[in-house]
């Protein structure tokens, strides 16, 4: 049996929901551009998530290092694909910006208490 085989079947990965989730949910009909970055965001999401469980399994130096790059990767994508959405996409009727940066403000002030 080979190593990775036997790592497997102790402790098995799960698919991230969201990745699955967003799969099975997206319209390929007619898709919105915010449906499409919403996918894409869940997907990258579900990615990080995988990466970040594969971590544990290997003993190799170089290859968490090549993981742990990529998952940086795969949070910049998350990160460009935020700021297509708020920026270029959501007409913020539900006022998603406004929220988030209210959010945004709160960590600032608590870090600012920290630090």
């Amino acid at each position: 049996m080979k190593p990775y085989k036997r790592c497997f079947e102790q402790q098995p990965i799960k698919l991230s929901e969201s990745l699955l989730s967003a799969v099975a949910e997206f319209d390929t009909n007619s898709p919105s551009d915010e449906q499409v970055i919403r996918t894409i965001i869940s997907a990258e999401q579900g990615a990080i998530n995988l990466y970040q469980q594969l971590l544990n399994y290997t003993q190799s130096p170089i290859l968490k290092k090549v993981i742990i790059d990529i998952t940086k990767e795969e949070k910049i994508h998350v990160a460009e694909m935020e700021r297509v959405l708020k920026q270029y996409i959501i007409t913020d009727e539900d006022n998603e910006y406004e929220i988030a940066q209210k959010g945004y403000d709160e960590v600032d002030e608590l870090a600012d208490e920290i630090l």
